[in-house]
């Protein structure tokens, strides 16, 4: 069997990985994007995790003494929003050192840590960092062993898998208490995936499951048609959803699976992808959706025994989700490395962050434009007090939770931050309670609240809503002492023909993405327009509307349409207009 294999590897790996150094292979590698490195060098040693938090700072822990560390460095863009020339500081350190954790950002920003594989009591106790009081607060013991896998559900709660690889546990932060989640049939220390419908996918060698919230159950799924696993147990690679809905597992047996969701508790369907080239693997490795839409990932040769696997060379690779093909990629110039210390996360600004067993951290800046459908849709931001305030818009939970190392770590980014930009720089303020942790949510409504960021000058900024580092239309809106004064006005975007007053209600379109038909539906009365265009404004159809009291829904032909973006516009009576993103696959 694999499963005891794996945890011995798992269990001596940290002894073996200290020491061995690895070099990058370049071979054939193809310019899709430039690296270039964080100018300062961190006050301590980076080590695998990092944390995107909700004000565009990110935490990135230190491995510590022997790699069980409890200290983490921030890293502050600065007035310009870039991080290659930011800043480095240390905040308080953790209760309880740990290694190979679960780690969640929770909807109110703060960040959640459980369990893991080694520390000083680390592996039964949970806690959560604040941001705004730099304070570590223990959760107390869960009573049992937690690992590495987990993701947090819609409700905001997390289920967390135990030591015995196949129980889990649920936190509940509004309670500050643990119960017992379900049992899964097959071991989930792989790459968890979370899916449109909200449920999370992982597989292991040729099987799967899936955690279905409704039912809390996990639930078998699909065989896979190729084997996932290499012959010796060692941990698989990353898992991400892709920008059209499906999603890829990279296998350290050198094979990749592309799964094809059902959209219910139905299974859904695998198939083979695209080999890694030159006999690579993705061993305990991770991926990055970027903001272009493909996916840069690492790899190093398939395993050939079970002691003291040699993880060199590294090959970075980038994967074409259009084209189900890999090109190898240039990596940073800070070799050598000890492989199993990398990681990728992904920055608000579009590019993607590189630590390694070092101080040195680097980004990678991606070729090509963001992709259309991962653009949010900011439609307005509204005061609740002189502090606070809410941005509403769709799309702000992105496409994907983008950046995923296996089962080691989570990485997830599929949370909105929103930025503001003028001539006196970038700033980002910081985002709390939203209303979803889900993906690719369509033309539901996302909200989040948001205080401004501080020492904001007086004056007028450019404000956006980013997901994963795309980002949405710009308000144009006034700031004074600290304070939007010009609410009735935002709603006029600098950027965007969506977001003009019009009364309706419940406006949607379904399904989308689509591939033959989709259908408006909405709620009103009275004369309207619907105009269906393409991403260069060119009018494709034109339908002319008596809508009578209640429910009406309208549908277009797509079915002769290229696959890519297009936008239907509804127009009322006042030329007032609202505008839904449709993707034709």
């Amino acid at each position: 069997m694999r499963y005891p294999k794996f945890l011995f590897f798992k269990n001596c790996r940290l002894i073996f990985i200290m020491s061995v150094f690895v070099a990058f292979n370049s071979t054939n590698a193809a310019a899709q994007g430039t690296w270039r490195a964080i100018k300062k060098l961190a006050p301590l040693y980076g080590e695998m995790h990092m944390v995107l938090l909700s004000d565009g700072t990110v935490l990135c822990r230190s491995q510590g003494n022997g790699g069980y560390g409890k200290q983490y460095c921030r890293l502050t863009p600065d007035s310009t929003g870039s991080y290659v020339n930011g800043s480095w500081s240390v905040i308080a350190p953790m209760n309880n050192s740990r290694e190979y954790y679960a780690s969640q950002l929770l909807k109110d920003g703060r960040l959640y840590v459980g369990g893991g594989y080694y520390g000083n009591g680390g592996d039964s106790l949970s806690e959560i960092y604040d941001p705004l009081t730099n304070i570590w607060t223990r959760t107390g013991s869960v009573g049992t062993i937690m690992s590495q896998g987990s993701t947090i559900l819609e409700n905001g709660t997390i289920i967390q898998e135990l030591y015995d690889r196949h129980s889990t546990r649920i936190y509940d932060p509004a309670t500050n208490s643990y119960r017992w989640g379900p049992y899964s049939s097959l071991p989930l220390f792989d790459a968890w995936v979370k899916l449109p419908d909200n449920s999370i996918l992982t597989a292991y060698s040729t099987s799967s499951v899936r955690y279905i919230p409704s039912l809390n159950e996990w639930i078998t799924d699909a065989s896979i048609p190729v084997d996932l696993a290499d012959d010796f147990g060692y941990a698989q690679g990353a898992g991400l959803l892709l920008p059209n809905g499906k999603a890829i597992f990279f296998g350290s047996s050198g094979h990749t699976a592309i799964y094809t969701p059902s959209g219910n508790s139905s299974p859904g369907k695998w198939t083979a992808g695209a080999d890694f080239p030159d006999g690579n693997a993705a061993v305990s490795a991770p991926a990055v959706l970027l903001n272009n839409g493909n996916v840069l990932c690492t790899t190093s040769p398939i395993p050939e025994d079970d002691v003291d696997y040699n993880y060199s060379p590294i090959t970075f690779y980038i994967y074409n989700y259009r084209t189900n093909s890999f090109k190898s990629v240039d990596g940073p110039g800070n070799f050598p490395l000890v492989y199993p210390g990398i990681n990728f996360i992904n920055l608000p600004n579009g590019q993607v962050l590189f630590c390694s067993f070092s101080n040195q951290y680097d980004v990678f800046i991606p070729d090509g434009k963001p992709i259309a459908s991962g653009a949010p849709v900011l439609n307005a931001i509204t005061k609740v007090n002189d502090s606070v305030y809410i941005a509403t818009g769709t799309g702000f939970n992105g496409l994907s939770e983008a950046s995923n190392h296996g089962f080691d770590w989570q990485l997830n980014t599929n949370y909105p931050l929103v930025r503001f930009n003028s001539n006196a720089g970038t700033f980002y303020g910081r985002t709390f309670n939203w209303n979803s942790t889900g993906v690719q949510r369509g033309n539901l409504t996302d909200t989040t609240y948001l205080t401004l960021p501080r020492h904001l000058r007086n004056g007028k900024y450019h404000v956006c809503v980013v997901a994963n580092g795309i980002k949405s239309n710009s308000l144009y809106l006034k700031i004074q002492n600290g304070i939007i004064v010009n609410e009735a006005e935002n709603m006029g975007a600098e950027d965007s023909k969506s977001l003009q007053k019009i009364s309706v209600e419940k406006l949607s379109l379904y399904p989308n993405p689509a591939t033959t038909f989709t259908t408006v539906s909405f709620y009103a009365s009275g004369h309207f327009v619907l105009n269906l265009s393409d991403e260069k404004g060119n009018i494709l159809q034109t339908k002319n509307i008596t809508a009578a009291k209640g429910l009406n829904t309208i549908t277009f032909d797509v079915n002769s349409y290229a696959a890519g973006l297009y936008f239907v516009t509804l127009i009322d009576e006042n030329k007032n207009t609202r505008t839904l993103k449709l993707t034709r696959y």
